[in-house]
């Protein structure tokens, strides 16, 4: 289902940006798969669409070991942002090194889009459990999207959050997962939030963070709650303290309800930091090909955590 909605975005993006080519000059599509060994269906179907419009689709694919090389799929996705043309990138499955490509584009420029509403697509968003209409959504607050098209889907539910950065056009930007937040304690942090206020911490101390994951500390009779943030840095941070003391003011100003829970019921987080390459070794371990930022509960990090005793024996 994924696969077949990323490769109908790609056709609704050809015909959207052909009808501005006028008024945009020139423009292509990116478009990156997996190998035939990897997924044949997609990289069939991307090499369809550069054969029926060459001029304004690219493609490449990102290698088989991609576990191993995820500096090889940064470059490429990276590489496609840099040519001045590409007004897209379509990318059905997001591999290691996806993310941590899309982060620097959106450092590149800015780290919204147009949402397009004239090609059979109808859309509504979800805030807790109200469903808002398009007219209905309001600039800075986060919801879950829902599609509704003409070939078939029916509120469906994509599992991505977005913000309204403009609703006049209409422009959103990616906020996270629905699936991903942690609402222990009210605070109601996603992954929008955190990944904010690791890049202020970062640009603050120095620092590079190469992967991460949150988790809850439960209360105790003597402690009061906690997020536990287990990080792996790519370049340590020049305090560790000072990094700790900047991620947390960075939280309280992205998220007025973790502010308010830290001067009730949550203590400042605690920073569990592991050796370079450790997320590495973890998916590998255990056939995973991503982490997960943010659990609402302990499963995830308790695993993680484990994981260094496994490695020892």
């Amino acid at each position: 289902m994924k696969k077949l909605l990323c490769l109908a975005l790609a056709a609704m993006l050809c015909l959207a940006l052909a009808a501005c080519a006028v008024a945009e000059g020139n423009w292509k599509i990116a478009i990156l798969t997996g190998t035939t060994s990897q997924g044949e269906e997609e990289f069939r179907a991307a090499e369809r669409a550069q054969k029926a419009d060459p001029e304004h689709i690219v493609t490449d694919t990102y290698p088989d070991n991609f576990m191993a090389e995820t500096e090889t799929t940064i470059s490429k996705l990276i590489a496609f942002a840099s040519d001045p043309d590409v007004k897209a990138i379509v990318m059905c499955q997001a591999v290691p090194g996806a993310k941590a490509a899309f982060d620097k584009i959106r450092a590149m420029g800015r780290d919204d889009m147009l949402l397009m509403l004239d090609y059979g697509n109808f859309f509504e968003f979800r805030s807790g459990g109200t469903i808002v209409p398009l007219e209905g959504v309001e600039c800075g607050r986060v919801y879950a999207m829902l599609i509704t098209s003409n070939n078939g889907l029916w509120r469906y539910e994509i599992g991505d959050t977005v913000e309204f950065t403009s609703t006049n056009p209409y422009r959103i930007r990616f906020a996270g997962r629905t699936r991903q937040y942690i609402n222990v304690f009210g605070e109601e942090l996603i992954v929008d939030n955190a990944d904010r206020a690791l890049i202020a911490a970062s640009n603050e101390t120095g620092a590079v963070v190469g992967e991460y994951t949150v988790a809850p500390c439960y209360m105790s009779l003597r402690e009061r709650g906690a997020h536990e943030w287990i990080v792996e840095f790519d370049r340590e941070p020049e305090s560790a303290e000072r990094f700790a003391g900047a991620l947390d003011e960075a939280l309280r100003a992205v998220n007025s309800d973790y502010d308010a829970k830290r001067r009730t019921t949550l203590e400042r987080q605690r920073i569990v930091t592991v050796p370079r390459g450790y997320f590495l070794r973890w998916m590998r371990a255990r056939g995973k090909n991503k982490v997960p930022r943010l659990v609402n509960d302990r499963r995830v990090a308790d695993e993680i955590l484990a994981f260094q005793t496994e490695q020892t024996l």
